[in-house]
């Protein structure tokens, strides 16, 4: 996953504020502002609307426009992390695999 400083967006070729977490390296998703990044803006407004995902070396500390965009991230994320540790393992813990019904398949 990568990510940069909107600032840098009229310089596309610019290596210069390219970040990234491997999707494989993802241990953690936590709702709401713990994180010590959250802790330096007091906005108990925007609690509902933060997240962190925490990687092994590295965080990443985001606040959605909406409450739905957040869920629908969330959600496609998790899916992205499922494929990627199914393709690495070729096993995927119950807890995380998403629930297929016949009627999904068709």
């Amino acid at each position: 996953m990568f990510w940069r400083d909107p600032k840098d967006l009229s310089q596309p070729d610019a290596k210069r504020g390219v970040r990234s977490i491997f999707i494989k390296d993802i241990t953690e998703i936590v709702i709401g502002r713990e994180a010590k990044n959250f802790a330096r803006f007091k906005r108990p407004d925007k609690e509902k609307l933060s997240f962190s995902i925490k990687a092994k070396k590295r965080d990443l500390d985001l606040e959605a426009p909406s409450v739905s965009e957040m869920d629908l991230f969330l959600k496609r994320l998790e899916i992205v992390m499922v494929k990627c540790r199914r393709d690495l393992s070729g096993v995927v813990p119950k807890s995380i695999e998403p629930q297929v019904g016949a009627a999904e398949i068709a």
